[in-house]
Formats: structure tokens, C-alpha cells, sequence
């Protein structure tokens, strides 16, 4: 939901991690995939 109101436009990031109390870092945290989950 955090993402969705940057990307709108209505927030920035550090407004809208407050908003939904979380961090900055899990607002960016992308997970990596492993070489064993390859299609």
C-alpha cells in the first residue's frame, strides 16, 4: 500500500512509511531469488 500512494503521487516515501509504520529499508527491500528457483 506504501508503494501504490508513491507511485500515485500522493506521498513520498519517507511520509508514506510513517503512514503505514514501517522502515525505509523494507519499503525498498526487493528479494533475491536463488540460482535453484530458475525456470
Amino acid at each position: 500500500m506504501a508503494k501504490e500512494s508513491v507511485k500515485a503521487g500522493k506521498l513520498n516515501i519517507r511520509q508514506a512509511c510513517a503512514a503505514f509504520d514501517i522502515s525505509q529499508s523494507c519499503y525498498r527491500y526487493a528479494p533475491k531469488l536463488a540460482t535453484d528457483n530458475e525456470l
